[in-house]
């Protein structure tokens, strides 16, 4: 299927953020003992002049593990009524903000992020997936994938999240160069649909031409931990290059063997968790999705707790 090329975005358009970047480093940033944020106080996140968005991609490379983790929506935190929750997350290194957890992350409404920069200082990077299912799109579908990468942007995405594939299983390096000029210059990743490729080797190499600055994977398998072997591989073959981040069932129990075992320096994890719904009437003889799908009187919630244990084992793991 032949695509259209994308020009080069024009430059980075914002809207105004509340408290994001009022203080201390501006966007926010992972910790680095060598940053020249440490400068602008105790912090240790990098000032304005050095943000994520700006520093070459050498320099985001973690003195130690670098947590990544996945939110749905800003209510969907686990004791949210507490005062001042959003605090909490800046133990972790960077947010992926997407819709759709159930079906393995969708593009999140701009409400979302807007609310969601206005709460945070460590970085957001935002999913571009326009549905559920297979990576490989049509025409109309990359239209989509476009403009909501414009608006992400527009809405103060601190990078972007995506990942197209060809038929054969291949790469769509076309599509994807098109989609990496419009996020730039924001550092961009491909995701988990590197775990659908044919070649994951070969299609290590082709993410490096195409100018990914990060790839999430399982190892091409069910988890991080049983696709462990090619983790290590692909990190091996990658030699600092690009950063090969592991996710997919990442708990606090496996955490230590898939990090020492595959010498990443970053990882990323879902730690989810159900909270019960606020609903005193119930009505159990509807379900507004699939019959197997969860309750709508369970939500599924971003727990702080997990992601300050795995981001406390992390900093214990030397790299």
């Amino acid at each position: 299927m032949k695509r259209q090329g994308a020009s080069l975005e024009r430059k980075r358009a914002r809207i105004p953020s509340g408290k994001a970047g009022a203080e201390g480093g501006g966007e926010g940033a992972v910790v680095r003992p060598d940053c020249p944020g440490r400068a602008c106080g105790s912090s240790g996140q990098w000032c304005r002049a050095f943000s994520p968005s700006t520093l070459p991609t050498s320099s985001l490379l973690p003195a130690r593990h670098v947590l990544s983790f996945c939110l749905t929506f800003p209510d969907a935190t686990r004791g949210y009524q507490s005062p001042t929750p959003w605090h909490r997350w800046d133990s972790a290194g960077r947010i992926e903000l997407c819709s759709g957890l159930l079906e393995g992350g969708t593009t999140p409404s701009m409400g979302v992020l807007q609310i969601v920069k206005q709460c945070v200082q460590i970085p957001v990077f935002v999913m571009i997936r326009p549905r559920g299912g297979d990576f490989l799109y049509s025409d109309r579908e990359v239209e989509v994938m476009k403009a909501d990468i414009r608006l992400a942007k527009l809405y103060g995405a601190d990078g972007l999240v995506f990942g197209a594939l060809t038929e054969d299983g291949n790469i769509d390096k076309e599509l994807c160069m098109s989609l990496v000029a419009i996020c730039r210059p924001l550092p961009v990743t491909f995701h988990r649909a590197f775990d659908m490729v044919h070649d994951p080797m070969a299609a290590l190499e082709t993410l490096l031409t195409l100018g990914f600055e990060r790839v999430l994977t399982s190892g091409c398998d069910s988890s991080a931990l049983e696709g462990l072997p090619l983790i290590k591989r692909l990190i091996d073959q990658a030699k600092g290059r690009i950063v090969v981040m592991p996710g997919g069932g990442i708990t606090d129990r496996n955490l230590q063997r898939i990090l020492e075992g595959s010498g990443a320096t970053e990882f990323h994890c879902s730690a989810r968790s159900a909270r019960d719904s606020g609903m005193k009437f119930r009505n159990f003889s509807v379900a507004m999705g699939a019959s197997l799908s969860s309750s709508e009187y369970s939500l599924k919630v971003t727990d702080v707790a997990q992601v300050r244990t795995l981001n406390a084992i992390a900093k214990n793991i030397l790299v």
